[in-house]
């Protein structure tokens, strides 16, 4: 005969929701975005040390920081490609720093160093209400940096295989710089503010005495640069998720990445608020718990500091 305690049942251990516990608790699940965003001002600051009188290097990153920013000292990784392509040079130094950054930590540059990111996360600070993106249209849409990258890589190389750079315009060598919202930002406002229509080589007749070749682009670059704030106002982060180049070639690497996403799927209630809090829309219950594979994940954390039963965390995958 079975005796009580055999056939009495233990209690449940209940898991306590983060808001069900005190505020330290609370304020616990915010420290991976406090913690990003002090990364990614701090990033901005020594990416841009060219200001404190630190001399520019070659050193190409995988984030969208133009080349061509008055204190930048580093490449922007998609910039150097072009360059590279378009002076008939194989690009292997900026691939490899591609690869090795996407197999090691994923878009991790993304979503913790890359100034057009802390932007992006600036404007969308503003209180609007948030367009509502269906899963299949966001994975669809992602589609459109794809292309966006294999067009201007297939355009660079085109102009290297043609020896175009020898007209001289910065345009021929870095084709995407002019479609860029990043080196508007952080390039050609200061300049026209500082240069005017008429920079140093620059101001070429476009028509007549009207405008100057360079004015021209700027007003294209603004318009291309308004657009884009306009959307990142509705869309969190929606340059990064379906525009961005440097973003699509970090996703065909980052899949496989070690740093990860995982979730545990004892404390895991699947209920989606790590889904809503991610700015790419990546679908996180739809992938294993071991890692989320997505080519969208920048590992920017939203997920670990929205769950409120501790279920999401950093994993290494090896």
């Amino acid at each position: 005969m079975a005796t009580k305690t055999q056939t009495q049942k233990e209690p449940e251990k209940k898991i306590l929701s983060v808001k069900d516990q005190g505020f330290w608790s609370r304020l616990a699940h915010r420290r991976i975005r406090l913690l990003r965003l002090s990364v990614q001002i701090s990033s901005f600051i020594i990416l841009n040390a060219g200001i404190f009188g630190v001399a520019r290097t070659f050193i190409p990153l995988p984030i969208s920081q133009p080349t061509g920013a008055p204190f930048s000292i580093v490449w922007g990784g998609f910039e150097a490609i072009e360059y590279a392509l378009t002076n008939s040079i194989l690009p292997f130094f900026a691939l490899g720093v591609f690869m090795i950054s996407a197999v090691l930590v994923g878009r991790a540059g993304c979503g913790w160093v890359c100034p057009m990111g802390l932007y992006q996360r600036s404007v969308g600070a503003i209180p609007t209400k948030k367009a509502k993106i269906s899963k299949p249209d966001n994975k669809d849409l992602n589609g459109i940096g794809g292309f966006l990258m294999a067009l201007f890589l297939l355009l660079a190389f085109g102009i290297g295989f043609m020896n175009l750079t020898n007209l001289g315009n910065a345009f021929i060598r870095m084709p995407y710089t002019p479609f860029d919202p990043s080196a508007t930002l952080f390039g050609s406002i200061f300049y026209y503010s500082k240069f005017g229509n008429s920079p140093p080589g620059v101001g070429m007749d476009f028509i007549g005495d009207v405008f100057s070749l360079y004015t021209f682009m700027f007003i294209f670059r603004i318009v291309i640069f308004f657009l884009v704030t306009l959307l990142v106002m509705y869309v969190p982060q929606g340059y990064c998720r379906w525009f961005c180049p440097t973003g699509a070639l970090m996703g065909y690497f980052s899949k496989n990445s070690i740093l990860g996403i995982s979730r545990d799927p004892v404390r895991c209630t699947n209920c989606g608020d790590c889904e809503t809090a991610c700015p790419m829309g990546v679908p996180i219950l739809d992938y294993s718990h071991k890692k989320v594979t997505d080519s969208m994940c920048t590992n920017c954390g939203d997920c670990i500091d929205a769950c409120n039963y501790n279920a999401i965390n950093f994993s290494l995958n090896f």
